[in-house]
C-alpha cells in the first residue's frame, strides 16, 4: 500500500506498508515522471528495484525502477481462477447465481476451476473453456461479496514481478 509521498528536489519517495512493516522507497527523477501518477493515496501497487541497507537511518530502502498496478498484474499473469464451492454453507452461491456474477467478464484467458469439500471428500473440477473470464477489479469484488474474499484465489502463470 502507497502512503506519504515526498518530493526532494528532482527525486520522490514514499513509504510502502504491507500491513506488517514499511520501507521507504526513492525514485530517481526519471522514474518519479514516468510513475507519479500510479502514486495516489491507498494506491495498491507492486514496486521492483535495488534494495540495499542504510546505516545512516539503520534500515532498509528500496531504490525503484519500475512500478506496476496490481490490477493490470493480476489481469495479465492469472491463469487460473479457483472459486470454493460449499453447498449447504452461506446458499449464496448456486448455478445460477455464479453464471450471473461469471458472465459479465467472459470471454477471457483466466480458465475456472470450482473446489468442492465435503466431510471427508473434496474434488477440483475445471470448468470449459468457453467459461474462461478476465480477472477484474470488478470481478474480484463481486466474487468476494458472494464467497468471501478467502473463497476464491487465483493462479499464476508467473510470478508476479513488476
Amino acid at each position: 500500500l502507497f502512503a506519504n509521498l515526498r518530493k526532494r528536489g528532482g527525486r520522490g519517495t514514499f513509504d510502502l506498508d504491507d500491513g506488517t512493516s514499511q520501507i521507504e522507497v526513492t525514485l530517481f527523477q526519471d522514474a518519479y515522471e514516468r510513475f507519479r501518477h500510479m502514486l495516489t493515496a491507498h494506491a495498491i501497487i507492486v514496486v521492483s528495484g535495488k534494495l540495499r541497507f542504510d546505516d545512516f537511518i539503520d534500515d532498509w530502502r528500496l531504490t525503484a525502477s519500475d512500478i506496476s498496478d496490481i490490477d493490470k498484474l493480476i489481469e495479465q499473469h492469472a491463469t487460473n481462477l479457483v472459486i470454493q464451492w460449499q453447498p449447504g454453507g452461506n446458499g449464496s452461491l448456486n448455478a445460477d447465481r455464479l453464471k450471473q456474477v461469471l458472465e459479465p467478464y467472459r470471454p477471457g484467458s483466466c480458465d475456472i476451476s470450482l473446489f468442492f469439500r465435503r466431510d471427508n471428500a473434496q474434488a477440483r473440477v475445471r470448468l470449459g473453456d468457453e467459461w474462461s473470464v478476465r480477472p477484474s477489479r470488478e470481478l474480484r469484488e463481486r466474487l468476494a461479496e458472494i464467497v468471501g474474499s478467502n473463497g476464491f484465489r487465483f493462479i499464476y502463470k508467473n510470478a508476479l514481478s513488476a
